[in-house]
């Protein structure tokens, strides 16, 4: 039989579904997400931060509560971690309207300080939601900093789109309903993921949080 890489790419991946259980229409197009998504600065030690504020993330998108539920999911993964404390920050307080320019880069020492006097962190995450699609296909963009807010340095960094059409984030997802969900949606199994928000908004705050180093460690 003479097949091309693509089509050998995607028989592999169609035995690895129907193993685990996941089944999805592999015909319709998809891009695979890259690895290098994420960033972590060499030397951080995560577990001397203490405490964490995490910043609602600016929305582009202008959808209604999005930003706010995604923080609150986020936090909670975040604490799974217990490698930091999580503070939460709302679009309501006032030191997030003081911290907007810091969201574009432009870092103000006053200000820095300022945050960490009032809520008592060390550092802070903060970002944008880039874009949102919940109709026809779930799919979100997101890119957030940890910036300590000490030395003014970035500590950690995500930048990447979640898009339930992409075969790398199905396969995730699979492996996310497997650990996480096991047969509680049966008998949409992992597709739950691509018709519930709030599904899908957890499987992409676990896979966020989990590129932060776990534990009490030096990275």
């Amino acid at each position: 039989m003479d097949l091309n890489k693509n089509s050998i790419l995607i028989f592999v991946f169609s035995l690895y579904l129907l193993v685990s259980g996941c089944t999805y229409d592999l015909a319709r197009p998809s891009q695979v997400n890259q690895n290098d998504y994420y960033y972590v600065r060499p030397g951080t030690y995560f577990g001397g931060i203490g405490k964490v504020a995490l910043f609602e993330p600016l929305d582009e998108t202008h959808s209604q509560d999005l930003s706010t539920a995604f923080m609150r999911i986020q936090a909670k993964e975040l604490r799974k971690l217990h490698t930091f404390s999580v503070m939460p920050v709302y679009k309501s307080d006032a030191y997030w309207y003081n911290f907007e320019n810091t969201v574009n880069g432009e870092y103000d020492t006053d200000v820095l300080d300022a945050i960490r006097k009032a809520y008592g962190v060390n550092a802070v995450i903060f970002g944008v939601i880039t874009q949102y699609e919940s109709f026809p296909k779930l799919n979100i963009g997101l890119r957030l900093r940890m910036l300590d807010l000490r030395t003014g340095k970035i500590l950690w960094g995500v930048e990447n789109v979640w898009d339930t059409n992409d075969l790398s984030t199905q396969k995730q997802m699979c492996e996310y309903y497997k650990a996480n969900l096991k047969k509680s949606f049966e008998p949409l199994g992992a597709e739950i993921l691509e018709v519930s928000p709030r599904e899908f908004g957890k499987f992409v705050a676990t896979e966020i949080a989990s590129t932060i180093p776990r534990g009490r460690h030096r990275w």
